[in-house]
């Protein structure tokens, strides 16, 4: 992302997000298929935290894209740990 930004959401119709997450809820997000990591982070031009969330396409995978943009402002503010996070199941 671009100086404090942590997300960014793609304009209708595409509403996938950017966003920043801690390595503890990254990592199983990426397992799930839920993100991917962001394309710059797959080059090294952002850090590995950079992800791409899909756009929902029903309301279960909308709470699971509104908790992981939660998750990813929380991190950024400090809220959370920067080196923990909330467990995934």
């Amino acid at each position: 992302m671009v100086g404090l930004e942590f997300a960014h959401l793609h304009n209708p119709p595409v509403g996938s997000m950017h966003l920043m997450l801690a390595q503890p809820v990254r990592d199983p997000a990426l397992q799930k298929h839920w993100a991917l990591c962001h394309p710059f982070a797959v080059r090294g031009r952002r850090p590995k935290r950079a992800v791409f969330v899909f756009a929902p396409r029903h309301e279960e995978e909308l709470q699971w894209a509104q908790t992981l943009l939660s998750v990813s402002r929380a991190w950024a503010s400090g809220a959370l740990a920067k080196q923990s996070g909330p467990e995934i199941d």
